[in-house]
């Protein structure tokens, strides 16, 4: 099979060969006429081929668009992680003590370990959860229904800290003993 394009002229010399039969031409119009005539199936097939790779084709533009907008520079990373890190700084600061009190930054998890009958560390990932589900849930409905999806990380950055809190308090009794 060769390469076919209709086209209204052509340059002296090439010939037309229809990909379907043996039929030959020096004409694009007569082959067009061919095409009509004894090919109209195989057409719709090659137009209806045709709009799905249009179509495709518009897909991917979209998502290109989508990635350049996503794009992000090391610079504008930088910012965004520094303004999580002071966010967390901030509410350790702030809900910590309203939570924990001034003297054991994990006695919140303590507390509520003895009043359940649970594991401190299960406690932390239990309110860590919490903040995952919603953040998990943004990301399927792609939006969020009362925090902001940021304070929702800030939050899960928190207690993934606290977490980590409780699992070195731990090894540190555990060096003690």
């Amino acid at each position: 099979m060769s390469d076919f394009t209709i086209y209204p002229y052509k340059p002296e010399g090439i010939r037309y060969l229809c990909p379907w039969c043996s039929y030959t031409t020096i004409s694009g119009i007569i082959m067009e006429e061919h095409y009509k005539t004894h090919h109209a199936c195989e057409l719709g097939e090659l137009k209806k081929e045709m709009n799905k790779s249009t179509e495709r084709v518009a897909e991917l533009i979209t998502e290109t668009k989508k990635s350049i907008e996503a794009f992000m520079t090391y610079e504008k990373f930088d910012e965004l992680f520094d303004s999580l890190i002071t966010q967390c700084r901030s509410m350790k600061d702030t809900k910590g003590r309203e939570y924990a009190g001034l003297g054991n930054r994990l006695d919140n998890f303590n507390r509520q370990g003895r009043r359940n009958d649970i594991d401190p560390l299960k406690v932390c990932n239990i309110y860590l959860g919490k903040h995952i589900d919603a953040i998990d849930n943004f990301v399927r409905e792609g939006r969020v229904f009362s925090e902001s999806i940021e304070s929702r990380i800030v939050d899960a950055i928190t207690y993934l800290t606290l977490m980590m809190g409780i699992i070195k308090s731990r090894e540190s009794m555990d060096k003690t003993k």
